[in-house]
């Protein structure tokens, strides 16, 4: 890593890498000119003027990147660290911080420094231009995530309920991460046989992912010292987060093609099981150690079993008799993001008296137009929760059902 450090003495001044500089300082520009050009352009063609004011959003964040490339500064002086980013500045004294983090994340990582007594934290870029100086100054502070780990080790090679000598509790780290290979790959392949295997096996497996969960919940409650949930990466515990992702996604993605009624019945039981899931879900996530949103993930976590078992629950080996309709297509749509959802967009039909719409396959959604028909089945649910799904139009449907 380049050094890029000015001044003499003992304050020395790094500045973010080259590369860096460069991206936020083009990235900037660019969306600061498309924020004024469609600013000139509304203002010019006059029509659309109210829409002006949100021209503000792209040039704010483009002036941001500027003075993110401009202004970032890493200050060392002495025993002082300081950090200077788009608008804010942080600095503290070697003598006043406990330690430093380091968080990593989807788009990189970077290091929080941790003030002593609980006096709040900063974060710096790890992406500043340093040399051996600064290194050799970060050296001097505690790397809190070594020192939990090993105060982690020295708790586990002390618990007599592990084994009998230290040798013994710390192998039972290695028999935990094969009971945790075990049960992911396990729920990995109960999600995956759930939207792939034959129907007749499609309850026992959502069975075994309703009770994957809660067999990984019991196995942290008991042991926590062995399992955690989101923990930290030095944290030398066995992550069970692969099992909630697993049974949560499974059960979602095995209704992808199925519509419900969001009623109020509906999301009184979504809400009423992703609280209890919650409830069980806090304790291991708030003990965790993980400084990365801990307890938002519990939520998530919460929300993605609450909605799959509902669904699942619901539409599993619902032995109900459909109700067919025969609906227009009106029009269509599609959702961008990560991947692209196709919809049609449905006239009244049955229970549905305004304007509805249904997830279809991409070959369904581009040889469907305006004035085609599709069917649906409607179900009344094993929990009394109607949901419905497009069938297959040979089958006739039933006599005065279609609108």
């Amino acid at each position: 890593m380049g050094s890029t450090a000015y001044g003499s003495g003992t304050r020395r001044e790094y500045r973010l890498s080259g590369w860096m500089r460069g991206l936020y300082l083009v990235l900037g520009l660019i969306v600061a000119g498309m924020g004024a050009t469609a600013a000139f352009a509304v203002m010019a063609n006059r029509t659309d003027a109210g829409v002006a004011p949100l021209m503000v959003i792209p040039l704010a964040i483009g002036g941001y990147l500027v003075l993110l490339a401009v202004r970032s500064r890493l200050v060392i002086d002495g025993s002082r660290i300081e950090v200077r980013g788009a608008f804010a500045e942080n600095s503290a004294d070697l003598s006043e911080i406990e330690g430093y983090r380091t968080i990593r994340t989807r788009n990189g990582s970077y290091w929080r420094i941790q003030r002593k007594d609980g006096r709040g934290s900063f974060n710096i870029q790890n992406s500043f231009a340093g040399d051996d100086n600064l290194r050799a100054w970060f050296q001097q502070m505690t790397n809190l995530d070594e020192r939990d780990r090993t105060a982690l080790l020295n708790e586990i090679s002390q618990n007599a309920e592990l084994g009998a000598t230290p040798e013994d509790r710390l192998a039972a780290l290695n028999r935990a991460r094969q009971w945790n290979i075990g049960l992911s790959v396990g729920s990995i392949a109960a999600a995956l046989g759930l939207n792939f295997a034959s129907e007749n096996l499609q309850l026992p497996l959502a069975v075994v992912l309703a009770v994957a969960p809660l067999v990984a919940l019991m196995m942290i409650y008991r042991q926590p010292l062995l399992y955690a949930l989101g923990k930290p990466k030095r944290d030398p515990r066995t992550d069970l987060a692969a099992v909630f992702l697993a049974a949560g996604l499974g059960m979602i993605f095995r209704n992808r093609s199925i519509e419900f009624f969001y009623e109020q019945p509906f999301w009184t039981a979504v809400l009423l099981l992703s609280l209890l899931y919650a409830a069980l879900l806090y304790k291991p996530i708030r003990c965790s150690g993980s400084s990365n949103s801990p307890l938002f993930v519990g939520l998530i976590f919460a929300g993605m079993l609450g909605y799959g078992l509902v669904t699942a629950a619901d539409t599993l080996a619902d032995t109900s008799k459909a109700s067919n309709f025969t609906v227009q297509v009106i029009g269509k749509h599609l959702s961008r993001g990560r991947s692209t959802t196709y919809y049609l967009d449905l006239a009244p039909w049955g229970p549905v008296e305004g304007s509805s719409k249904i997830h279809v396959p991409r070959s369904v959604y581009e040889a469907s137009g305006e004035g085609d028909s599709v069917c649906l089945a409607l179900h009344t649910g094993r929990l009394s929760l109607p949901w419905y799904q497009r069938v297959d139009c040979r089958s006739e449907p039933e006599p005065g059902l279609a609108p």
